[in-house]
């Protein structure tokens, strides 16, 4: 589920207050997107294509694998973060390429290419991935790299990884999902579409190193074993396998790969909103009903990922019309369907991707201007309502899950034998504010972890920090 900020409590789980930001209020609440162009300064870097603008929660900032200001390379070269409020780049790592001089990988630095969509940020050991996408002299990398991520991005430091197999990653996209420590990958073969979808389970660095959890052995991570990439056949698959976009979105059951948009091996853009659910390994596609649809993009808008992004404090994705009448939209999961949005000020009219400040609750928008870079910040209006403050969390002799909420809520409780749970009570959608919930089946003189869930009639969202019991004989 999407991660909350919680205040500690006692660890004797018998007195415990937990208080959680709001994350998750109910789609169709997002009034205006309110668009301005940032001013240009000397920090800017410059503009490249095939870019991917992954937000960094640790240092709070929106990260850039691109291109130094004075660069005619079409190549990403230098990773530089964003500071939104400042409006100023910083410059950590890099080749510091000026032109197309292809510098290769290294054991501590990637070498130039086109990341097209390869790139995750790994929330729980926080890292971010990189991997596959083009070079300049024609084939695909078949390498990966983690970074170190800090509050200080100075400290940043690359890790390279060589997994015995890995896919052909040209024009795909990744997905990092956190219930299974794991990055989803889809997109072309480049062929017949028949090696389209990839898994790579991480455990290094894990609580369980060398070891599969048990999600990741659901999600079908077991083919090549821990730290490798894994292919999988879903039965059937989107038709999009060209820059699609790709998200984890935990609004809706164990939560599900979110994927928008995309083109056929031929360059058909296919306008299409697609759900892939790991733990039963299959895609269906979604949005079918809904009576609103952003417009399918021309020629070259057509040729790049889609302007979309994935914003937590609402739980929705957002979707920028470059071409034409600039034009904003938001998809719901949770009512799996389209909404127009009215905004303030154009935003992007090229090429663009974007990232979702959640320090700032604003859009970054970095594009390809006629006269340069463009930077545009849409800024976003706060969550209406706060979540339910969970309180008095206790647990009996017979494991009943007992808790109490300031407002009326749901109940559902998280378990599992690690802190990536793998089991759900049946939700109660009962709204109350005494809760109790019964857990069945466990394992005597065993260990489990649990996380209490609680949603208020605006859907927003509470859950409790990661906890323990110990079952009896």
């Amino acid at each position: 589920m999407a991660s909350c900020i919680s205040f500690r409590g006692d660890d004797t789980l018998r007195k415990l207050c937990v208080f959680l930001l709001a994350i998750a209020p109910i789609f169709g609440q997002v009034p205006d997107v309110q668009w301005t162009k940032a001013t240009p300064n000397s920090t800017w870097p410059g503009n490249n294509g095939w870019l991917t603008l992954p937000w960094d929660p640790f240092s709070q900032r929106t990260i850039l694998y691109g291109v130094p200001s004075n660069s005619i390379s079409i190549y990403s070269t230098d990773w530089s973060f964003y500071n939104s409020f400042s409006n100023q780049w910083q410059r950590v790592l890099g080749n510091g390429s000026l032109s197309d001089t292809c510098a290769t990988d290294t054991v501590s630095l990637p070498g130039d290419r086109h990341p097209s969509g390869q790139m995750v940020i790994d929330t729980n050991l926080h890292r971010l991935w990189l991997g596959g996408g083009v070079v300049c002299s024609g084939p695909v990398l078949m390498d990966m790299y983690y970074m170190d991520l800090n509050t200080d991005p100075s400290l940043n430091q690359f890790h390279r990884v060589i997994p015995a197999h890995i896919p052909s990653m040209a024009y795909g996209a990744w997905a990092y999902m956190p219930p299974i420590e794991a990055i989803y990958y889809f997109g072309t073969d480049i062929g017949a579409q028949s090696h389209d979808n990839w898994i790579y389970c991480i455990t290094t660095g894990t609580s369980h190193p060398g070891a599969l959890s048990v999600n990741q052995i659901m999600a079908g991570c077991s083919q090549n074993g821990p730290d490798d990439w894994s292919e999988i056949h879903p039965a059937t698959q989107p038709g999009g396998v060209a820059e699609p976009y790709l998200t984890w979105d935990g609004t809706v059951g164990d939560g599900h790969v979110l994927m928008y948009g995309g083109g056929t091996g031929g360059g058909t853009p296919k306008n299409e909103i697609w759900w892939f659910d790991p733990f039963a390994v299959a895609w269906a596609q979604h949005a079918l009903g809904s009576s609103v649809v952003p417009p399918v993009a021309p020629p070259p808008f057509s040729y790049y990922p889609p302007n979309a992004v994935f914003v937590t404090r609402t739980q929705t994705l957002l979707f920028h019309q470059s071409w034409g009448t600039p034009t904003d939209f938001e998809y719901s999961s949770l009512i799996d369907g389209w909404r127009l949005l009215t905004s303030t000020g154009t935003g992007a009219t090229s090429s663009q991707v974007m990232a979702y400040d959640q320090l700032n609750n604003l859009l970054v928008g970095y594009s390809r201007g006629d006269n340069g870079t463009d930077i545009w910040q849409g800024v976003l209006p706060s969550a209406l309502q706060p979540p339910p403050a969970i309180t008095s969390i206790s647990e009996s002799p017979s494991v009943i899950i007992s808790w109490v909420t300031d407002q009326a809520s749901d109940s559902q409780v998280a378990y599992g034998l690690t802190n990536n749970y793998g089991s759900l009570t049946t939700i109660n959608p009962s709204f109350i504010t005494s809760h109790s919930v019964v857990i069945t089946g466990l394992v005597p003189n065993a260990t489990y972890h649990f996380q209490i869930r609680s949603k208020n009639s605006q859907g927003t969202l509470s859950v409790s920090e990661d906890r323990t019991l110990t079952t009896g004989n």
